[in-house]
């Protein structure tokens, strides 16, 4: 059978994006000083330790520690009750999965951590960043959402939220 191929390119144009207008909209949110109130918001929220993200944090930074071990990379844990709350960093030169033991960390990791990342380090090696919900708020989804919207209309102006429900289909 002859080889067969399959490829797209889904790079998008720098300049089409801030052609579209979502560059603009974004610019309004951080003139007007809307993320700035939303971190402070966030910041100020009481939080508590999960007990389910200490134990998740422990038991990947554990095999992560490992990982970097065997793989002679590097290994960083964080906690930190900013947005994220922990993170697990592991530097590696490649990342590969290839028996059960392995395949079964990557889908350990998948299925425990709220975020995974991989980026190309300036030394050539790869790092996954994990994040793990290690705090929890100590407020409800409506208490956050009717917060938001009140510092949307504070910095933004009251017209501004319908602006913002008519953009959100468009980004």
């Amino acid at each position: 059978m002859e080889k067969q191929f399959f490829e797209r390119d889904y790079r998008v144009d720098e300049a089409e994006v801030l052609r579209s207008g979502g560059s603009e909209f974004f610019g309004q949110l951080t003139q007007k000083g809307f993320f700035k109130e939303m971190a402070a918001y966030i910041d100020a929220i009481p939080k508590h330790v999960s007990e389910e993200g200490r134990q998740t944090y422990e038991q990947l930074l554990a095999k992560c520690d490992e990982m970097a071990k065997q793989g002679g990379g590097q290994v960083k844990g964080v906690i930190s009750e900013g947005p994220g709350s922990a993170s697990i960093q592991v530097t590696l030169p490649a990342f590969e999965f290839t028996d059960s033991e392995e395949m079964a960390l990557i889908n350990e990791i998948t299925s425990k951590a709220s975020s995974i990342a991989f980026y190309l380090d300036d030394d050539k090696c790869i790092r996954m960043r994990l994040d793990i919900e290690y705090f929890v708020d100590d407020i409800t989804q409506q208490e956050y959402s009717d917060s938001f919207g009140e510092i949307l209309q504070c910095t933004m102006g009251p017209a501004y939220k319908s602006e913002l429900e008519n953009k959100k289909d468009q980004l």
